[in-house]
């Protein structure tokens, strides 16, 4: 699975959501329970900065006041920067706390913009469905491993029981710990 097709797809569809925000629906709460639907802006384009600033070789700003516009020019630049010779090979530092490639930074940055597109949508009254082929790269990717991991660091909520018959991303984002 090729991260940065993942997340060039994952971002694409997070710019659309994004896109459909109003002004006046920013204060709204979402499925992050602790975040409202500003706050969710500010980490996804802080998404984009961490990659950016990873290749790069610095620490990413904090975000604040994140606007669709903000998260289409990191994208950009991000995936311009994710196309140089080697990029994809350097390290930096996960927000957990290890080492780890680039490639695997933007592979994580696709799960959590994936995820995070599922709660923007749904805070703000958009069509929530994540592209199928995305939510199965994903669970592939990181279950059961990365869900537990967040857990442990406080970054994921505890996990959702579902039917054994429940979709896959149903699966996914109860894995995640969001009602879905």
């Amino acid at each position: 699975m090729d991260p940065v097709m993942l997340f060039s797809n994952a971002t694409a569809r997070g710019l659309d959501v994004m896109t459909g925000v109003s002004p006046d629906q920013v204060g709204l709460p979402t499925p992050c329970t602790e975040w409202s639907v500003q706050d969710l802006l500010d980490h996804m384009v802080g998404s984009t900065g961490y990659l950016l600033a990873a290749l790069q070789g610095r620490e990413p700003a904090l975000v604040t006041g994140a606007t669709a516009r903000d998260y289409e020019a990191g994208r950009a630049e991000v995936l311009a920067g994710l196309a140089e010779p080697g990029a994809l090979e350097r390290t930096c530092r996960s927000p957990l706390g290890f080492d780890w490639t680039i490639e695997q930074a933007t592979a994580g940055t696709f799960m959590d913009n994936l995820i995070h597109t599922w709660d923007l949508a749904t805070a703000t009254g958009q069509n929530a469905t994540l592209d199928a082929k995305l939510v199965e790269a994903c669970i592939a990717m990181f279950l059961p491993d990365m869900p537990e991991r967040g857990r442990a660091s406080g970054l994921v909520g505890p996990e959702v029981m579902v039917d054994a018959g429940a979709t896959a991303q149903d699966r996914l984002l109860a894995a995640m710990g969001r009602q879905p």
